[in-house]
């Protein structure tokens, strides 16, 4: 079954952030916690909780001043502009937002460890004359100067400064040890890879079309051909510390569908909406997903559908008003989520309060015409 991959839009995010010293379990993640300053790990403070004493939260998140709940301190947003081929990224918080001339083509893959420590994988256009990549560091102050590969890199991952992986279309990956990017491993060689994640650095997945392949952090990978469940979007996988994860994708009939991998087992869950699952956020105790269209389902509406796991089942949670079309999804809680995707105006991100979707960003024509993928600070 041919398939196109798919790009789209968006970003937001929050006010100043106040650092903390010490470390607390919030939400079944590790953060930094100021004890000195009021935060009670148990309620507030954390992705998605109530703002701790003087508008506290942990390291990487901001205190929101419209329903103080702390939110992700800083977004970043990779696309591309296709009337002059430019790879961009946007930076930024809230309805603010500076956009970065990063490269030749379209950034497809964002990840990063902190707002000092963010690398993102850049893709040639579709119609130039060789497939090649690029990856970049932000370091907090500017951007490292391009690492070229050859294939397309579409997704990245990482557990710490020293260690990221990126893979490639050509089924083989590169490792980040801190100074270089190794030579490419094999994978499972001709297989499109487009997602990529992991719980440590010694557990680490990557999806491409039908294949799910696993790498226990060396050089030796294993891959699992499924016949019920296929990818072909980009960075639409999330998981937990425990290992548990929700990869986006469909069933062989063209339907939406999550793979949930739980332990030693893997289940097919189908999702609300049509066309494919584009978009998963899951944190300790919750997980949603976002479904749009493929090019090829014209029967499909193009308004994005939300689903919320609820009692083992994707529920569905209705459209994000306004969007026309999504990418992905992101977010740090369930009153904080994040859509790329498009509207009447163009490339926009669309923000989820735990109540409403509302437009909180759009792109013009000169800063983007589609964006593929988000990575905030606030959540592993």
């Amino acid at each position: 079954m041919g398939r196109f991959l798919v790009v789209a839009v968006i970003f937001a995010g929050c006010g100043s952030v106040k650092n903390s010293p010490t470390d607390a379990t919030i939400n079944g993640d590790s953060h930094p916690v100021d004890t000195s300053m009021g935060i009670d790990a148990s309620s507030c403070g954390g992705a998605g909780q109530t703002c701790c004493a003087s508008d506290v939260c942990s390291t990487g998140l901001a205190c929101t001043t419209s329903d103080h709940v702390c939110r992700a301190a800083q977004l970043f947003i990779g696309g591309g502009v296709s009337s002059t081929d430019q790879a961009v990224v946007a930076r930024g918080s809230g309805t603010s937002f500076s956009v970065d001339m990063v490269g030749t083509g379209s950034v497809s893959s964002i990840y990063g460890t902190s707002a000092t420590d963010v690398w993102i994988t850049i893709v040639s256009s579709f119609g130039a004359p060789s497939q090649t990549s690029a990856l970049r560091h932000w370091n907090g102050t500017s951007w490292s100067s391009p690492v070229a590969l050859g294939g397309l890199y579409y997704a990245i991952w990482g557990s710490a400064v020293d260690n990221y992986w990126a893979i490639s279309n050509g089924g083989s990956a590169v490792h980040w040890n801190g100074s270089t990017w190794s030579s490419p491993q094999p994978v499972s060689a001709g297989i499109v890879f487009t997602q990529m994640w992991g719980s440590s650095a010694t557990d680490v997945w990557a999806l491409g079309q039908t294949t799910v392949a696993h790498g226990d952090g060396s050089a030796t990978w294993g891959a699992t051909t499924r016949a019920d469940f296929a990818v072909y979007s980009r960075n639409s996988i999330s998981g937990r510390a425990s290992g548990e994860w929700f990869a986006g994708g469909e069933t062989p009939a063209g339907a939406p569908a999550v793979l949930h991998r739980n332990g030693a087992t893997f289940t097919v869950e189908p999702a609300a909406g049509c066309g494919d699952v584009r978009g998963v956020f899951a944190d300790a105790t919750d997980a949603w997903a976002i479904s749009g269209p493929l090019i090829a389902n014209g029967t499909c509406t193009t308004q994005p559908t939300v689903s919320h796991l609820e009692g083992g089942t994707w529920t569905d949670k209705g459209k994000v008003t306004g969007a026309t079309a999504s990418s992905t999804l992101w977010g740090t809680s369930s009153k904080n989520l994040y859509v790329l995707g498009a509207s009447a105006n163009g490339p926009t991100l669309f923000h989820y309060d735990g109540t409403s979707w509302t437009a909180a960003f759009t792109a013009t024509s000169a800063q983007a015409t589609g964006f593929s993928s988000i990575w905030g600070t606030g959540k592993p």
